[in-house]
Formats: structure tokens, C-alpha cells, sequence
């Protein structure tokens, strides 16, 4: 683990091929851990377009759709779709 600072948590998951008795999707967890959450946006007007990041203290196989909850140190909940995955050497 790098000496970054990691105060959130995160849970990220993925659709799987599978449904319950309700048909409803079954998520399979990817990671559930602490992680650095980031917040960023633009606005214009009345529409806000967020542009969050997320840094993970190790290498997790996330893909863009990924599911994405965050809690931060605060307790604030913040939830989201993974749109872009860049591996960061540090």
C-alpha cells in the first residue's frame, strides 16, 4: 500500500449473468475496501456534470459500467457508474 491517504470506503460491482427468483440482476462485488474519493464537476447554468475520481490503494480489475458506492469519511453516500480506468504507477 502506497503512503497515500485512503479516509473513504468504496464498493464496487459488477452485473453478472445471473438473476434472483425476481429476475432482478445479481451483482458480484469486485471490491470492498478504503479507497480516496475525489469530488468534481461542471456546471453550467442548471446542469451539473460530475467528473469524480476514485484512487484505490492496489491494483483492482475495475471496467468501465462498473457500480460503484462510496461512503466518505464524513458519512456522506455518493453513487455512480465507473466511466474511465486509468492504472496509475506510484
Amino acid at each position: 500500500m502506497s503512503d497515500l491517504n485512503y479516509p473513504d470506503r468504496c464498493v464496487i460491482t459488477r452485473d453478472s449473468d445471473n438473476v434472483d427468483e425476481f429476475g432482478n440482476i445479481i451483482m458480484t462485488e469486485i471490491y470492498n475496501g478504503v479507497c480516496d474519493f475525489q469530488p468534481s464537476g461542471i456546471s453550467n447554468q442548471s446542469v451539473i456534470v460530475y467528473s469524480d475520481v476514485v484512487y484505490l490503494p492496489g491494483a483492482v480489475m475495475t471496467e468501465d459500467n462498473d457500480h460503484i458506492e462510496i461512503t466518505t469519511a464524513t458519512n456522506r453516500n455518493r453513487k455512480g457508474i465507473v466511466r474511465k480506468v486509468n492504472d496509475l504507477g506510484i
